[in-house]
């Protein structure tokens, strides 16, 4: 039975768009993010797994999250604040960033990295997890193009955290060696 949950159309558009920017947020806060904690704990695999483990961690939660976010209705209406609010969290970090990490390195590069990830990165990746749940509700017609469109998002999201986009870094930075 075809349980039809009306037309998607335009929140697939929102979606899509959406996800694409979400996904493209968690690559830049994972690297970016492990990139500047590298003056402090060094660029170690302390730091890179630390980062790592907090980005697979916070984007479980927002899964979770999202999920329950998408079955209370207005995916659409969320999906975008909650990118926006990531980005307003990570703003909020910029005046407190060193002092937090000179004191995070009080508990030694391991669990100084480790703290320091998750207390400063955990919040907006969680956020940005809550958005593909709320993009298959959203670009979900019906129960049959479920798996469809849970396909469709997370597709899009990998794309959009794939770095290959315009932009994206690839010899763009002749001036690096890195």
């Amino acid at each position: 039975m075809d349980e039809t949950f009306g037309s998607k159309r335009a929140g697939g558009r929102v979606a899509a768009a959406v996800l694409i920017v979400s996904g493209g947020g968690v690559l830049v806060v994972e690297i970016i993010g492990a990139k500047l904690l590298s003056p402090f704990f060094g660029n170690s695999h302390f730091v890179w797994t630390n980062q790592i483990l907090t980005t697979l961690a916070a984007l479980a939660a927002g899964a979770q999250l999202g999920g329950r976010m998408a079955d209370t209705g207005g995916a659409e209406r969320w999906m975008p604040r909650v990118v926006m609010l990531a980005g307003w969290w990570l703003l909020m970090l910029i005046p407190v960033f060193e002092r937090a990490n000179y004191f995070f390195l009080r508990f030694h590069v391991g669990p100084g990295a480790l703290l320091a990830a998750s207390v400063l990165y955990f919040a907006p990746l969680t956020l940005l997890g809550t958005v593909p749940p709320m993009a298959v509700k959203s670009m979900t017609v019906s129960l049959q193009d479920s798996g469809r469109a849970a396909a469709r998002a997370l597709a899009l999201a990998t794309l959009g955290g794939g770095g290959w986009l315009p932009g994206g870094g690839h010899g763009l930075d002749s001036n690096t060696n890195e």
